[in-house]
This record gives structure tokens, C-alpha cells and sequence, in this order.
């Protein structure tokens, strides 16, 4: 019910224009930051991979050659 009414009011100050809009964005960005970030999801997605890459492990060792400096090997 709580829900309601909040929306109402966002609806009789706002109306449903772009102002409503950008109001509503304000509000999902940082939410989904929060999701990403702080509730685990980035962390367990990224961290197993980007160190599976800095320890060697799934694919080439070391930094990739330059085109100026031959590859040792």
C-alpha cells in the first residue's frame, strides 16, 4: 500500500515527462552499481578469471611481445 501512494505522489509532482524519467534513472544506476559491486556478483565472476590470467594458468605467460621487440622465443 506504502508502495502505492509513494508512487502516486512521485506521479502528481513529477507527472510522466522526462523529468520523471531522469528521476527514475537516478535511482536504478547506483542500484545496479550496488548489485555488481557489493553484493558479490563482480566478485565472483571476475576474480577467478582475471587470476586464473595473472598467475599464467589459460593461455599465454607474460606480457604479450611488441611489434618493435622481436618475441624471444
Amino acid at each position: 500500500m506504502l508502495g502505492f501512494i509513494r508512487d502516486v505522489l512521485i506521479a502528481a509532482v513529477l507527472g510522466a515527462g522526462p523529468i520523471a524519467d531522469a528521476f527514475f534513472v537516478a535511482f536504478r544506476v547506483p542500484n545496479l552499481f550496488r548489485r555488481l559491486f557489493a553484493e558479490g556478483a563482480f566478485d565472483a565472476a571476475f576474480i577467478p578469471l582475471f587470476a586464473k590470467r595473472f598467475h599464467g594458468e589459460g593461455g599465454r605467460r607474460g606480457p604479450a611481445p611488441s611489434p618493435s621487440r622481436p618475441s624471444p622465443d
